[in-house]
């Protein structure tokens, strides 16, 4: 019941908010998160604009669209399980440079955009419209990012207080644990344990909301 009532709000929120307007050339749009809702929802935002839409829950899923058919953009949620949205943005960074990115959040801010974060735009959920996203994702469909300064390091969230974390590595794309790092700590380096890849790690502090869920 409570998934009805969501799609018939989507819709009615797609139709009041955005008008009609000419069929454009279809760019495919792959959006990752976690949570149904927010996909669905996305999902007839962007098909509304005649976008083709791809949808996946975590970081390891959306890969596996990506392997099947190439996005022109991808939207990812930050904190998901099994391969977040860090490990995604960084794996998707290293491997396909010239796809555009948009990173949407409700746990964690930035007040400014840098390399760190590995996108190329970042929405702070509850604090951005419809119209603000669309801009933005016709903005880079249209003028991809190019020659950016980005940083060379993989950046990862760890959670405050664990004494690993699981690293995915952007060239064999499997998962093994790394020790953390007390605060913000310099780049560091560690071999991939299954293809032994040398992968230059970076520990970022990055802002939590108070309130609100990623």
């Amino acid at each position: 019941m409570v998934l009805v009532v969501a799609r018939s709000l989507a819709y009615k929120l797609v139709n009041t908010l955005i008008p009609a307007k000419a069929r454009r050339m279809s760019h495919r749009v792959l959006i990752v998160d976690d949570e149904p809702s927010i996909r669905f929802v996305l999902k007839a935002v962007f098909e509304q604009e005649d976008y083709t839409v791809d949808v996946a829950e975590d970081g390891f899923a959306a890969l596996r669209k990506i392997q099947s058919q190439m996005p022109d953009l991808a939207i990812s949620d930050l904190r998901m399980p099994n391969m977040n949205g860090f490990e995604l943005l960084s794996v998707l960074r290293t491997r396909f440079p010239n796809l555009p990115t948009i990173a949407i959040s409700g746990e964690f801010f930035t007040q400014k955009m840098d390399g760190n974060l590995l996108a190329d735009a970042f929405f702070q959920k509850g604090s951005y419209t419809v119209t603000d996203l669309l801009s933005k994702a016709e903005e880079l469909l249209s003028s991809p990012p190019k020659s950016v300064e980005r940083s060379q390091a993989s950046s990862i969230w760890a959670p405050t207080g664990d004494a690993q974390v699981m690293l995915t590595c952007t060239n064999c794309l499997r998962s093994f644990p790394i020790e953390t790092c007390e605060g913000t700590a310099p780049a560091k380096q560690s071999d991939c344990i299954f293809c032994g890849v040398q992968l230059d790690i970076q520990f970022v502090a990055i802002g939590t909301a108070s309130s609100g869920s990623a």
